[in-house]
């Protein structure tokens, strides 16, 4: 498409006017679009020609818009999308039953051209993420309407096709000796074309400030109006009315005085016979409504004998068994004549069930979010269709609504125009408003009296405290408690549970909460029957999990309105690992709504596992860098506190960051790693690193702070290398920042960092950090301005790092300096927990 364009562009240049007609080109809604994403035209395509062309046409048409969009990757995330898991069971349904139906090669057929439909709601709602697209698609419908409408009066007016002898009782109604059908070949199906255009008309009408384009589309709308009269359908009737009067108590109950003009001049066309059309619906002697209850009355009969699966999707199977079975002699139906009981009669009372389930979600998702979005164009159009919407299900009461694919494709556009909008037009709750000068970011306010707040349960399965944990305790140190309650669920005697209670958050205990990576089949039951019994005696409506799936999956049953997962850590061997991993992680991820990646590499990584990007966002970890400055200015020094109480001796530092007065027997050089004694975090190297600079006849002392599973191995690791007596193991400790402030220089060998809090923090505090180059690092330390970068796994390359610092210390003050504002800039704590506040009330209020 581009390649025309350009022809297009190359051969009007060689005319004089030629600029201007490619300036006009290029300001329309048409070139913007279609240059910059060939997905949204094709669905408007679609949507412009289904009512023209032969079926099997569209559903190639369809099919080659789904190969477009898997070409270009969008359909990862599609699990995430509204409805999707109820469209999904539905469709799946079919597919089943049609195994089982009367005729199931044609009942495949029919499912296999649903499955073809649902597909295109669904690329709907990934394509239409903002107003401008909804627009062009609703225009492209309005387009294809008018023009149906437009054949329809030149059959009334010009052509005068004689109406078939089966849609009219000619002896009740001499007078209709027309019909107008279009091109769809039927009054009552054009009639169901017609009436959600008409509504979403009136819609476009209203948000319009421009008389010229109000008149423009007043006409359109009278247009359709006048041709839906003339289709003389008692259903279409009833179905404008009934999506008319909800559009206008939705939206704005003024709209009723225009709809009461534009029925006024209708009906002024010719009173008596329309109330006389109207009320022939309920008379036996009329021979349409004779037949219908004659036909109702075989469907009734057809059900209590298949009331449970059905005889098969499609309407071949039920004109097969009508015409041998149910039927009168001499009589012929296709279909039900009724949408519902057709509907009972192909897939049954469990598939109409489902059918029902998708209906509830669907009217619950776009009315709930439609009632808080701003005025706007995407409310409109929400709200328009869904009054569309309840029109098309009016008029299934006549009519068997999907006898028509085409009446099916139009079924899921409403749906998908009614999401989509609702998804796009919520810009937030009532308690959020944009910060001066700059409205793309929210402030949430207290909710006040009226309002509750948000009820939020973490839960976090790490026993010990390692980033996770410190990361919690940093956010329930900062979130906003007239906006969040909080509550903690972690596992029976975790070392951080004293910690939350000290911060005045309630926290619950539960036995065996094992991590995401081991995941135990075993004692999974009873952990997540406890977890869904404690989200519904709480009424949790945010449930925000760190690496336990046991969380994710009860907030899933329990049925919670928002699932957050964080990824604290990076998987590099996740594209290596096996298929059995690698559908874990999808389960995994599918039973959370939203992912925090704490740095764009986590973010990469979740990506390589098979996370939507669409679910990611990425919040960097923060540190309470004033309170972290503070607690470090106060440590005790070495004269105050001794080895016996636990506390590392620990050198203090001059206000340039050097320790004061250093020699060989007062003062060493202290190099210290903070982190989980686990594999992944490299002890080994710093230990190998430490023998290096001992053997340089170096002073310098060694800390490792954390506990892990390690701990034991390294200490023996330690005495193997003989510099036990130069290195101390604290053990589990809270004063972090003391410790921190003490040290000369912030070590982290791991072999794998997402956003290593421990390096954030020592950089806050001014100090000089060597780190590994993997995961997130890179993303905190830009090499030789605020930190230095070694290669993973090099006790070399470690040991010369710090070496330079110890024999540099000037250079050393630069670097942590720089960290220090580097930390100021990007990692503060109020920033954290207010991105991750704003994201648990954008989700909840918008779905």
């Amino acid at each position: 498409m581009m390649n025309t364009i350009s022809a297009i562009n190359h051969h009007l240049n060689r005319f004089t006017a030629g600029s201007k007609i490619i300036s006009c080109i290029k300001e329309s809604l048409l070139y913007r679009i279609t240059a910059n994403r060939a997905e949204i035209f094709a669905l408007g395509l679609i949507t412009l020609l289904v009512p023209f062309i032969p079926v099997s046409l569209s559903a190639l048409l369809i099919a080659a818009t789904v190969l477009l969009f898997s070409a270009r990757g969008r359909f990862r995330g599609v699990p995430g999308l509204p409805l999707f898991k109820q469209s999904a069971v539905f469709w799946l349904l079919l597919v089943f039953l049609s195994i089982f139906s009367v005729v199931p090669r044609q009942s495949l057929a029919v499912s296999l051209l649903y499955g073809l439909f649902i597909l295109f709601y669904l690329m709907c709602l990934i394509e239409l993420q903002d107003e401008r697209k909804i627009h062009f698609l609703v225009l492209t419908f309005l387009a294809s309407a008018t023009l149906e409408a437009l054949y329809g009066l030149y059959q009334h007016f010009i052509s005068r096709p004689p109406v078939d002898p089966g849609w009219i009782d000619a002896k009740s109604f001499p007078e209709i000796t027309v019909r107008v059908m279009g091109t769809l070949d039927n009054p009552n199906i054009l009639a169901h074309y017609l009436v959600p255009a008409i509504i979403l008309g009136l819609g476009l009408l209203m948000q319009r400030q421009k008389i010229s384009l109000r008149l423009i589309l007043g006409v359109q709308s009278a247009l359709l109006a006048l041709c839906l009269l003339f289709t003389w359908s008692r259903g279409g009737w009833l179905a404008f009315l009934t999506a008319l009067l909800v559009f206008c108590l939705f939206y704005d109950r003024r709209i009723l005085l225009l709809g009461a003009l534009l029925l006024g001049i209708l009906f002024w066309y010719q009173p008596d016979l329309i109330l006389s059309r109207l009320t022939s619906a309920t008379n036996l002697q009329d021979t349409s409504a004779n037949y219908r209850f004659m036909v109702w009355k075989a469907a009734l009969a057809m059900f209590r004998d298949f009331w449970f699966s059905g005889v098969g999707p499609g309407t071949a199977a039920f004109s097969k068994l009508y015409s041998q079975f149910y039927g009168i002699s001499g009589f012929y139906a296709y279909h039900a004549h009724s949408f519902y009981l057709e509907m009972l009669v192909e897939i049954g009372l469990f598939g109409v069930a489902v059918f029902a389930w998708l209906m509830f979600s669907f009217f619950g998702f776009s009315l709930r979010n439609a009632f808080k979005m701003p005025a706007g164009m995407p409310r409109t159009v929400a709200l328009a269709a869904l009054a569309g919407m309840a029109g098309y299900l009016v008029h299934g009461l006549t009519e068997n609504s999907w006898y028509n694919f085409k009446l099916v494709f139009l079924f899921w556009f409403l749906m998908a125009l009614a999401v989509s909008a609702a998804r796009v037009g919520k810009t937030g709750g009532e308690n959020r408003k944009p910060f001066p000068g700059n409205p793309g970011r929210h402030d949430l306010q207290s909710p006040g009296p009226a309002a509750r707040p948000l009820s939020v349960l973490h839960i976090i399965s790490d026993a010990n405290i390692g980033g996770a944990g410190r990361h919690l305790l940093t956010f329930l140190d900062y979130f906003d408690r007239s906006l969040l309650n909080v509550r903690v669920l972690c596992p029976a005697g975790s070392l951080l549970a004293p910690m939350v209670r000290a911060r005045g958050v309630e926290v619950m205990e539960l036995p065996q909460m094992p991590p995401d990576e081991s995941f135990p089949l075993r004692g999974l039951y009873p952990q997540v029957k406890e977890m869904v019994r404690i989200i519904k005696k709480y009424n949790i409506q945010v449930v925000h999990t760190h690496a336990s799936f046991a969380g994710r999956l009860a907030a899933k049953l329990a049925g919670v309105q928002l699932i957050v997962y964080t990824k604290h850590r990076i998987d590099p061997l996740a594209p290596a690992r096996g298929w059995k991993s690698r559908l874990l992680n999808m389960v995994n991820h599918l039973t959370c709504h939203r992912v925090i990646a704490v740095s764009r590499a986590a973010r990469d990584n979740l990506i390589q596992q098979g996370v939507a990007p669409e679910k990611i966002v990425v919040i960097y970890n923060g540190i309470d860098i004033r309170g972290f400055r503070r607690r470090a200015q106060n440590r005790p020094g070495p004269g105050k506190t001794g080895k016996g109480e636990g506390w590392p001796v620990l050198p203090d530092t001059g206000k340039g960051g050097e320790p004061a007065g250093r020699s060989s027997s007062a003062a060493p050089f202290t190099a210290g790693v903070i982190a989980r004694l686990e594999p992944e975090k490299g002890h080994r190297y710093f230990l190998e690193a430490a023998r290096i600079i001992l053997e340089h006849g170096k002073n310098v002392r060694f800390f490792i702070v954390g506990t892990g599973s390690q701990e034991k191995a390294l200490k023996e690791y330690a005495q193997e290398l003989g510099i036990a007596g130069e290195v101390v193991f604290t053990g589990l400790r809270e004063d972090i920042p003391e410790i921190i402030g003490g040290l000369d220089v912030v070590v982290l060998p791991s072999l794998t960092e997402s956003l290593p809090l421990s390096l954030v923090e020592g950089m806050g505090l001014g100090k000089p950090c060597v780190a590994s180059n993997v995961g997130g690092v890179p993303e905190i330390i830009q090499d030789g301005h605020n930190g230095l970068l070694v290669a993973p796994g090099d006790a070399r390359g470690l040991a010369e790092m710090i070496l330079f610092l110890l024999e540099n210390p000037a250079r050393a003050r630069e670097l942590g300096e720089n960290a220090a504002r580097t930390v100021e800039e990007k990692f503060d704590a109020r920033v954290m927990a207010e991105k991750i506040t704003n994201l648990y009330f954008e989700y909840t209020a918008s779905h």
